[in-house]
């Protein structure tokens, strides 16, 4: 017994000499910036190698990272501009049933509920719609809790169609894409008007804007027919 005693002190004594000398060693070497200093790697591989240890610090792709820091960014700008645009009682007046915000690519229309005008609609499923194009006809009817639409199909030409929705404006927004499309806003039987049409395709959207429930007119269609479409909703 007093053997294996002393065989195991014998080796922990080795152990922590061979850590002493291991440690004397260590110190004498030169840290990792005064390394790449001395080995400096080609930029290519270092490059590499940062890209590598950023991933691994953050446990994602950095890909995803910069991409949810411009997110972040990209919504701190577009609240710090809705803010402000709503500072002036002028806009927040012309903006009380619809908040509109511009972009390279397309246009954002945001529906706000407020209190009912004497113009409004009185409900969603009282909406009626007077004026339908020769040639067409309803083909279907998807009634909702929030809303209703009406899909109107040509009987010479079955990629001509267009659709009517029938929306309550909290739940709705809608986007259109600015290329080649031309807005302009009118009144409409008391209704603010929003015609976004493109004239190269032949096509577009119109929109009524009401204090709780508002109509949009989209599909291609003669920019005049849309329009005799939107007066006769009532």
């Amino acid at each position: 017994m007093q053997s294996d005693m002393n065989e195991d002190i014998f080796d922990a004594v080795l152990q922590r000499a061979f850590c002493d000398y291991t440690d004397e060693q260590l110190s004498s070497y030169p840290d990792c910036a005064t390394l790449a200093k001395m080995y400096p790697l080609p930029k290519k591989e270092k490059r590499a190698f940062d890209r590598a240890a950023k991933e691994i610090k953050y446990g994602k792709p950095l890909a995803r990272v910069y991409l949810a820091r411009a997110a972040v960014i990209f919504l701190c700008i577009i609240a710090f501009g809705v803010g402000a645009m709503l500072i002036s009682p002028a806009v927040r007046a012309a903006a009380r049933n619809v908040i509109i915000e511009w972009f390279n690519k397309y246009t954002h229309f945001s529906f706000v509920a407020t209190d009912t005008d004497a113009s409004d609609f009185e409900s969603i499923d009282e909406v009626k719609i007077g004026y339908v194009p020769d040639g067409y006809k309803l083909i279907d009817r998807t009634v909702a809790p929030e809303n209703i639409a009406y899909t109107y199909s040509s009987d010479k030409n079955f990629y001509m169609d267009y659709s009517i929705d029938v929306f309550k404006n909290e739940t709705s927004d809608l986007f259109s894409g600015n290329r080649r499309s031309e807005y302009t806003r009118t009144k409409i039987n008391g209704h603010e008007t929003w015609i976004v049409y493109n004239t190269k395709n032949g096509g577009g959207s119109v929109i009524l804007v009401g204090a709780k429930i508002s109509v949009l007119v989209n599909g291609k269609l003669p920019k005049e027919e849309m329009l005799k479409i939107a007066e006769s909703i009532g």
